[in-house]
Order: structure tokens, then sequence, then C-alpha cells
């Protein structure tokens, strides 16, 4: 399996994890949030590795907002 990389970024506003960007590469990943979320506090971003499909990445989404649903 190629290891992809995707960043999920939980917006507050609505309670919930999405999808905003994906590469084989975890550099790129750092520096899309160096560029675009530096803002973003470390607890509202999670890098993931998966097979870049979109099952495994909805699969990841799924369990952000279920394990989120328990904390927030």
């Amino acid at each position: 399996m190629i290891t992809y990389y995707t960043l999920f970024v939980y917006d507050t506003d609505n309670n919930a994890w999405h999808n905003e960007f994906g590469d084989y590469s975890r550099e790129s990943i750092l520096e899309e949030i160096d560029c675009s979320h530096y803002y973003t506090k470390k607890k509202h971003l999670k890098i993931i590795k998966n097979d870049g499909s979109k099952e495994s990445i909805f699969a990841a989404i799924a369990k952000l907002n279920r394990e989120s649903s328990n904390v927030h």
C-alpha cells in the first residue's frame, strides 16, 4: 500500500471534521498547515495515513466525528 496523508480540520462552527488536503508526501501536508492553517489550534488539526481511497477518507472522517462527539 502506498501511504497517502490526509489533513483533517475541525470546524468549530459546525462541530465536525472535514477533509482539507491530501498528498503522498507528509511534508506537503505540513507545508499546507504552515501556509494555510497557521492560525488553527493544533488540537483542531489531524494528519491521518490512509490509502487515498474515498472509502478510507470517509471512514477517517466518521471516526474523528464519533470521537469528537464524545469529547466536545
